[in-house]
């Protein structure tokens, strides 16, 4: 206890006891560092002596002496740490230390409970110091692992370690700690009273830890600085924790009195309290936004998808739950009015009645008071009206104290008296009206309606934790959802997918995507209702179903005939596998429904298939060319030059068109034969109606739309 109090002075009297201990024969040691001597070997003396009474067992008669002594140790210990270790680095190799220790005799089988008890404290220590984030931060001056070492006891066999392992190590463990901490929680009874604000050492820790780096990360001027990259990896190794431990240590709740128990039981766990604030925190951020969207977002949606199924369906308590409401007692609104109108007759006036009563002015004083309000709404009538000089004013107490800087005065027109509802934190007011009833004009007066009510934090503090971390992470999740779809493409697969975002497809959205009864679906906002119609007809059913499983109708020679006249399908046809194909037809399936081109894909498949109803072709055939009206000039031209090159003087043919006129893939002689003589009927008539050409061109093209 003596060394405690020297300690203790050495600090308070900001006496730099790393200097007095420090030889006085090494100065190109400088500040701070410990050399050989005879102070460096009291130095030694003294941590060797208390780690070696730390790590002793306490056993005999004397083991209560023994641990009286230990914690006396500790507390040397502690309260020294800045003149036995004055730098952090080395103060975090020391706790780094004394965890292997404790696993090393947990490993064969020896007491730690005094190491175990050094290490909290240790915790506690660290977390109240400035720069705690040095912890996880990388340093450019950290010491070397031999410097290190060598400064730290002989009792705990501290092997040399790099500074970067010795910061990764910590975090895994602090990490492992608050895991085991909230596994342990679930198997025990749910904290009441003093035990729901006290919080674990290792907590304590990893608390400050983060709080340190959100201010740093919120500093940095590049997404790649050491702050923000350690904050990132924090709140990763956190998300990851919690998932995994929800996932294997709940199962979903059979009963709301479980579900409660088991929210109660995490409430002072790094699952109810830290990752919830984190997580707020971090949706908080706008420097770094996109990258943290990266980084986070495939991490937030397997928590949220583990919440779903520990928490169930309507889990989620509303937003107004946490918010201002009136309760039971304070709900009954409460009208303060003057008289309508407040003045007497003009006529009444001019006969001298009441001559009295109109020589001074007249002063209406109403009062309301309601105890336990945090708060008063006051909603004015629209018919407020008074004459020039005449005031109402208002006077807002709170527990019998004025309110300050919220005294109100209105008078004259409905235009100077507020339209929209006041709210003053009050529990009680006094309304003054002061008038002079000698102006012989009349007016509506005033009615404002008073409604008490509380803000009840408690309720909010109470809110379920993992209901809380729930909402919080939907907020985070939706931030970083929406940065990613609205953000420039930054990955090759969606540079090369972005024209599917500006495809007609894809304009009204994916099918069922609001309700008809969503306020969005009205008229003002151009959302047009799903069109159902493939729900009632048979044929459009058997279309559909024929498009998704190619089963050999109309459906199936329209895809084919689409594979094989468009170029980008075609190419990507062979390498696309069969799930993915079908995924692909079972999604224009539903979207030529939801966008109610059923029918145009239906005529579409008719002309494809020459006019006839669609019938299931053989084993491979290609679909038959289209009919002459349904040809558009466009295709014309394509087929032209594919079949004739040199016919309208082509320089070169269709990147399609690999192969001669006559070896067109999947078409006979008698196809060919009679494509080669319809194109010469065409080509023969083209001259006679070139004035034309623009105009049915023109109907051409939006016969093809």
């Amino acid at each position: 206890r003596l060394l405690t109090v020297h300690l203790l002075l050495f600090h308070r009297c900001r006496i730099d006891a790393a200097e007095v201990l420090s030889p006085a024969t090494a100065p190109q040691q400088g500040r701070g560092s410990f050399g050989g001597g005879a102070d460096a070997e009291l130095r030694k003396r003294l941590l060797d002596h208390l780690f070696g009474l730390v790590l002793a067992p306490a056993a005999g008669e004397l083991a209560a002496l023994h641990e009286a002594l230990q914690a006396e140790a500790i507390c040397a210990l502690t309260a020294g740490l800045r003149a036995l270790f004055p730098r952090q680095s080395v103060q975090l190799a020391l706790l780094h230390a004394c965890i292997a220790k404790q696993l090393a005799l947990r490993k064969a089988g020896s007491a730690a409970g005094a190491l175990e008890q050094l290490i909290a404290a240790l915790c506690i220590h660290l977390g109240a110091e400035s720069l705690v984030s040095r912890l996880v931060v990388p340093t450019e001056n950290a010491p070397a692992p031999e410097v290190v070492s060598a400064l730290l006891p002989g009792a705990l066999d501290a092997r040399p370690r790099a500074f970067s392992e010795i910061q990764d190590s910590l975090r895994r463990w602090l990490l492992a700690q608050v895991v085991r901490e909230a596994e342990q929680a679930l198997q025990s009874d749910p904290p009441e009273g003093a035990a729901l604000e006290r919080r674990s050492p290792c907590m304590q820790l990893l608390a400050s830890l983060v709080q340190e780096l959100l201010a740093r990360a919120s500093l940095c001027g590049h997404h790649r600085d050491a702050p923000n990259v350690a904050l990132v990896r924090v709140a990763e190794d956190l998300l990851l924790g919690a998932d995994e431990m929800l996932r294997k240590r709940l199962a979903p709740a059979a009963t709301e009195a479980e579900l409660a128990r088991r929210q109660a039981q995490l409430s002072t766990t790094f699952v109810g309290s830290l990752v919830p604030w984190l997580i707020d925190s971090l949706a908080l951020f706008s420097a770094f936004a996109f990258e943290y969207a990266q980084r986070l977002l495939p991490l937030v949606l397997p928590l949220l998808n583990t919440l779903k199924a520990v928490l169930g369906a309507g889990a989620l308590p509303s937003l107004e739950e946490g918010g201002a409401r009136p309760s039971p007692e304070l709900a009954q609104q409460t009208t303060l009015q003057s008289a309508h109108p407040y003045k007497p007759d003009v006529e009444q006036v001019r006969r001298g009645k009441e001559r009295r009563s109109l020589a001074q002015a007249t002063i209406h004083a109403e009062e309301g008071s309601w105890p336990g309000a945090t708060q008063l709404q006051l909603r004015f009538d629209a018919q407020c009206c008074t004459h020039e000089g005449d005031w109402l004013t208002l006077t807002f107490f709170k527990e019998g104290q004025p309110v300050e800087g919220r005294t109100l005065r209105f008078g004259g027109p409905w235009s100077n008296w507020p339209k929209q509802p006041i709210t003053v934190p009050a529990d009680s007011f006094r309304a003054e009206f002061a008038f002079s009833p000698l102006t012989a004009t009349t007016a509506w007066g005033y009615g404002v309606a008073v409604t008490a009510s509380k803000r009840d934090k408690a309720n909010l503090l109470a809110m379920p934790v993992l209901a809380q971390l729930r909402l919080s992470l939907a907020y985070l999740g939706t931030k970083c959802a929406s940065l990613l779809v609205a953000a420039e493409p930054v990955v090759e697969e969606e540079k090369e997918n972005r024209h599917w975002l500006k495809s007609p497809l894809f304009a009204r959205g994916l099918p069922l995507q609001l309700p008809p009864t969503h306020s969005l679906m009205h008229p003002f906002f151009g959302i047009k209702p799903v069109q159902r119609e493939a729900a009632t007809n048979t044929s459009a059913i058997r279309f559909l179903e024929d498009l998704t499983a190619l089963g050999g109708g109309g459906a199936t020679a329209l895809h084919r005939h689409v594979v094989d006249a468009t170029r980008e399908p075609q190419a990507k046809a062979e390498e696309e596998t069969t799930h993915a194909a079908n995924a692909e037809r079972a999604l224009l399936a539903s979207l030529l429904s939801h966008n109610g081109l059923l029918h145009v894909a239906q005529r579409a498949a008719r002309e494809v298939c020459g006019g006839k109803a669609p019938q299931p072709p053989p084993a491979s055939p290609p679909p038959s060319p289209p009919s002459e009206e349904a040809m558009p000039q466009e295709e014309l031209a394509d087929l032209r030059r594919f079949l004739d090159p040199e016919a309208d003087g082509a320089a070169e043919r269709p990147a399609s068109a690999s192969l001669g006129p006559l070896d067109a893939p999947g078409m006979g002689e008698e196809e060919l034969s009679s494509l080669e003589a319809f194109l010469e009927t065409q080509r023969s008539g083209a001259s006679d109606s070139a004035r034309s050409s623009a105009r049915q061109d023109g109907e051409a093209a939006s016969s093809c739309d």
